[in-house]
């Protein structure tokens, strides 16, 4: 779902669905805005493997908390 500003007419928020009833808000930029409370069990970092080979994924709170509404 996309959050609209009227006036301006661009998009002020993005919501993503997850399962269990879980969401995401994002900004517009790409930036999270804030989470459902289990939503973390979803989000996740992608990061190639030391070797060159598997990715590894990391929690989403690796780097910083989420901002849970």
């Amino acid at each position: 779902m996309r959050l609209w500003d009227v006036a301006s007419g661009r998009v002020s928020a993005i919501k993503d669905s997850l399962p269990d009833g879980e969401f995401t808000w994002w900004n517009p930029d790409g930036t999270l805005r804030s989470v459902s409370a289990e939503a973390w069990q979803y989000l996740g970092w992608q990061v190639p493997g030391t070797d060159g080979g598997c990715v590894t994924r990391l929690p989403a709170e690796m780097f910083t908390r989420l901002p849970v509404v």
